[in-house]
Parts: structure tokens; C-alpha cells; sequence
């Protein structure tokens, strides 16, 4: 097949502040054409090795453990600090401000957002915290454990300070690294499990959302006992949670009340994850005007779920992530959500033998018709901004008047929204558009508008599932359009008309601004030419 296209690869174009797309407008030539890219918060993608990351992070430490001084800025109230030679720092009943390393000589930034990561072992009492300038991480007191946290550097000292009170533990692996909150993020999520060789990851594109769980790794245990930092969570560090159920007959679990406010007809979705121990059932609630508006099992053993409004991800090593979704039709009341672990199918209220329970982490409630990637909270609601990927290419690169349009993608989910890409004249008047529009269900629909008119426009059947990656494809030329997914043709016809102003760029948008296009991308191709009907079964052909 000749490479005469525009296209957005998913790996490893992507660079700071934007996607890499290319254009191969001959045999030989290779054409860079970025996609501008922002977003502007803190988020969170799955790697190739199956782990939850924070996407932007720079391998470069600012603070090594090592560069700590054994001296204070501020006399010990009582107490040591000793500072070791393999970069550990042990505290022995000490209470004090730490003195450690001037950053102003190390690029840091106001404005700019900062990783603080470090290890605590040998816990016997006491908090540790940290800093960058004014900006303070929130006290550990739970134990053993690695501990991350992130803060934006607005002024004061440029320098990062420990702070302990009553402390006896050991710190290790300190680490203060910057954080490029406009990296795009590249997911593995759909290959999780499969030889790397394989693997096809995706352009992850969300909306705004918020995790409504002030402490979204630290929720309180309800008729049972929360024990910290117990194995290695889906982050891939060992901070993931034992919930152990008491003696009591009760519902077990874990449970945070007052956590969203309920307005009429407003959706929510609760999602957390959860790994089998003794336990391995697992109840969603979330709860409007203090009665229970949904109640969905969970099994962790085999992936399954019991309705519809939820879903189960098997994120590996027996981690799955629970969802589930509800729209309630009334404000006012009281409003929470709640997790329990089950004893048998169907049975959450039981008495409890004392020892067992399960593992959970990453408590998470959104304003929103599906969970989205993971929001760690830490002492406050936190919001993960819009990504909005657009202008793309320029005039020479795409042709209006005939081409071919390609996707693999899938919805995240039902948004209530239509979601747009687009190749086009910058307005929307001349503009090749695949959509996932809004409905029930959600449908993939094409269209080629020229002068203002549509020419054509079409809709994939109902059976086809959004949320599958689905490999689509529409062409137009004089007299004729065509459109194929999956490898089948679905819809042909004429065209009378063609867009007179060229093309000159394409973006996950309508026209620069509307009905941003969120989903799961794989790739996507624009053709400057109509390809026949056997080039696009070949094309699209969904057979692994």
C-alpha cells in the first residue's frame, strides 16, 4: 500500500507539548506534522509493564538523599538525625526542622510541579513531611512504606526541607523531580498481559474530572481494621491496603461518608481497586438522601461483575478495577459511597471471624458516566484537566477534494457527549469528521461536508460496540463515497460536491474547539487519495 498519508502513530511519537504526527507525501519523505498538545494537570497512565504512572516525570533527582547535611537550619527539639553513608537518614526520637539542599541552582521553578518521593522503614513512631519552598507534602504516620506526592512551587525558600516530630524511622531513596504536566500519555491499559512484542498501545485523550476522595489511597475501614502499606498496589510500589473484617455482624469494609454532593439527575461513578485475600466478593454503593441507590457485586476471583451500569478491569497479579455508575434523580440528604467485602455470593452482612479480608487501593469518585485513568488525592479534591490535541498539518499535506479518513480507536465509555476528529479548512464548513456520538447506545457515525452542506453522512449499525477497538475507514472523491469498518463495507454512494477551500489541518476536534474527541487512539491515517475498496478491507480488517 503506498504511504501518501497523514498519520498519528501511538508510539513512541510524542514530545513535550505535543504528538508527533507524520505525513508521508511520497515514497521517501518522512514530514514531522505535531499535533498541539495541552493540558496542564497532573495525570496518570498505564505503562507497558502494567503499571500506573504519572506521565511527565523527568529522570533527573534535583535532591539525591545523599545531598542531605547532617546539620539543622533550626535547633533539634529533642532527638537525633543521622545522615549514613548509603544516603539513608535515621531519626531517633527526633523532633526538628531539617536542613538539606538549595535547589535555586537546580532549575527549580516557580510555577512549575514537582514529584517528592521517598521510603520509610524501620517505623516505630512519629510523621515525616516535606517540602519544596512553601509548598509542604502532608505528614506520614502510617508506617513502612514509599510514599509520592506532588506540589507546585509558588514561592519561598527555593530549597527542600524534611520536617519529623517524635520520630523514630529510617528515610530512604529521596527524590524531588520535576513534572511536565503537558506530556501526552501513552496507554497500555488494553494490553496488559501481552508479550511486549504485541503490544498496541493508545493515545489516551479524557475530559476534565474529579476525584472527589479528599485521600484517595487512605480511607477509613467500617467494621473492620485497615492495615497499611501491606503488598505492592497497581502503582507498583507496596502501598496498598489490607481491610481485615471484625467479629462483628455487620457490613465490612471501607467507607467515607459526606463525599459528593447529590443534585437532581447528576451521574456518579465510585471505582477502587481490589485484589482477593480471604475475601475475594466485593459490593459498590453509592448512597443519595441516605438510602442505597446501587448495589453491585464484584467477584475478584474470576472478573466478573452482576449489572450493567458496572464494570471490571483486570489490571494483572489479581488487581482489578471496580466501577460502578448512577445517575440520581434527587438532591439533598445525606450522600456517600461505600466498598464491602463479601463473605459469600450475595452475602454482605455477615459476622466476621476477625482475620480475614481483602486488599484495596485507590479509592476514586467522579462527576462522570464512567471511571477515567486513576487521580491520587492526598488531603484534597483534585482535578485532572481536558486534553485537547488539534491543529495538525497544513495545506500541502491533506486534499480536500479527495481522500481517505482511518481510525482505530474506543470510547471510554457513555459520556452524555459527541465526540468529534476532524481533518478540515479550520471552520466548519469544509471538514472530514468521524464521530462517537451521544445515545443508546453510542454509535460511530462519518461525514463530508463541503460549502457549508453535508454531502454525506452516515452511521455505523447499533451492534457495533464503541468501547471495542473498532477500525473504521470513509473515503470521498468526485461521484463517490465509501464506508468500510472492520473490514466489511457498510455504506456507498455519490458525492456532488467537493470542498473548493483545501484542507489544512486535522485535530481531535470539529474545529478547533467543539465536541473534543476523548477516547482510547491507536492510529489514524488521512489518505490524499480515495483508496479502493480492497485497500480499505485490508486496512481495516479487525482479525488479530
Amino acid at each position: 500500500m503506498l504511504k501518501d498519508y497523514f498519520e498519528v502513530p501511538n508510539k513512541p511519537a510524542i514530545k513535550s507539548g505535543n504528538v508527533l504526527s507524520c505525513d508521508f507525501t511520497d515514497h521517501e519523505t518522512f514530514i514531522p506534522q505535531p499535533l498541539d498538545f495541552t493540558r496542564n494537570t497532573l495525570a496518570t497512565y498505564v505503562d507497558c509493564n502494567g503499571l500506573i504512572k504519572v506521565s511527565g516525570v523527568t529522570n533527573t533527582n534535583l535532591s539525591p538523599p545523599e545531598d542531605f547535611a547532617t546539620d539543622f537550619n533550626s535547633n533539634p527539639v529533642s532527638g537525633t538525625a543521622v545522615n549514613n553513608p548509603d544516603g539513608t537518614i535515621t531519626f531517633t526520637n527526633s523532633t526538628s526542622n531539617g536542613a538539606n539542599v538549595n535547589l535555586s541552582n537546580r532549575n527549580i521553578t516557580v510555577g512549575k510541579t514537582y514529584q517528592i518521593k521517598f521510603t520509610i522503614s524501620n517505623y516505630v513512631q512519629g510523621n515525616f513531611r516535606m517540602s519544596v519552598g512553601n509548598q509542604t507534602t502532608a505528614s506520614v504516620t502510617t508506617g513502612n512504606g514509599t510514599y509520592i506526592f506532588y506540589v507546585t512551587y509558588n514561592s519561598g525558600n527555593s530549597s527542600n526541607y524534611f520536617y519529623t516530630g517524635n520520630s523514630t524511622f529510617t528515610v530512604s531513596d529521596i527524590s524531588v523531580k520535576e513534572v511536565d504536566l503537558n506530556i501526552p500519555r501513552i496507554d497500555y491499559l488494553t494490553e496488559i498481559g501481552k508479550a511486549k512484542e504485541l503490544q498496541k498501545p493508545s493515545l489516551l485523550l479524557e475530559p476534565q474530572s474529579t476525584n472527589l476522595f479528599p485521600t484517595s489511597n487512605d480511607v477509613a475501614a467500617t467494621a473492620a481494621t485497615k492495615i497499611n502499606n501491606q503488598i505492592i498496589s497497581p502503582e507498583g510500589l507496596k502501598n496498598a491496603a489490607l481491610y481485615v473484617e471484625n467479629t462483628a455482624t455487620a457490613s465490612h469494609g471501607a467507607i467515607r461518608s459526606g463525599m459528593f454532593p447529590a443534585a437532581g439527575a447528576t451521574t456518579y461513578t465510585l471505582s477502587v481497586f481490589a485484589k482477593a485475600k480471604e475475601r475475594h466478593l466485593l459490593r459498590l454503593n453509592l448512597y443519595a438522601d441516605g438510602a442505597s441507590n446501587l448495589t453491585d457485586n464484584f467477584d475478584l476471583i474470576n472478573g466478573t461483575v452482576s449489572d450493567a451500569n458496572s464494570t471490571i478491569e483486570d489490571f494483572g497479579n489479581g488487581w482489578y478495577r471496580c466501577s460502578t455508575t448512577k445517575t440520581f434523580a434527587n438532591g439533598g440528604g445525606y450522600n456517600f459511597a461505600a466498598v464491602y467485602m463479601g463473605k459469600s455470593t450475595n452475602t454482605y452482612y455477615y459476622e466476621g471471624d476477625g482475620t480475614s479480608g481483602l486488599y484495596l487501593f485507590g479509592f476514586q469518585v467522579e462527576q462522570q458516566g464512567h471511571a477515567t485513568s486513576y487521580i491520587p488525592t492526598s488531603g484534597s479534591t483534585v482535578t485532572r484537566n481536558l486534553e485537547q490535541a488539534i491543529d495538525a498539518g497544513s495545506i500541502p499535506v491533506f486534499n480536500g477534494e479527495e481522500g481517505t479518513f482511518y481510525g482505530e480507536f474506543a470510547s471510554l465509555g457513555k459520556t452524555g457527549t459527541t465526540r468529534r476528529m476532524s481533518v478540515s479548512d479550520g471552520s466548519n464548513i469544509n471538514r472530514a469528521t468521524i464521530t462517537i456520538s451521544s445515545g443508546n447506545p453510542d454509535r460511530i457515525n462519518f461525514l463530508y461536508k463541503a460549502g457549508g452542506s453535508n454531502q454525506f453522512t452516515n452511521s455505523l449499525p447499533t451492534s457495533v460496540d464503541t468501547t471495542n477497538m473498532n477500525k473504521v475507514a470513509f473515503t470521498w472523491k468526485q461521484g463517490e463515497y465509501r464506508v468500510v469498518y472492520n473490514g466489511q463495507q457498510d455504506a456507498t454512494g455519490s458525492i456532488t460536491t467537493l470542498a473548493t477551500v483545501p484542507f489544512r489541518e486535522f485535530g481531535f476536534t470539529r474545529n478547533g474547539v467543539a465536541d473534543r474527541f476523548y477516547a482510547r487512539v491507536r492510529e489514524i491515517k488521512i489518505f490524499r487519495r480515495a483508496l479502493t475498496l480492497e485497500e480499505l478491507k485490508e486496512l481495516t480488517n479487525n482479525i488479530v
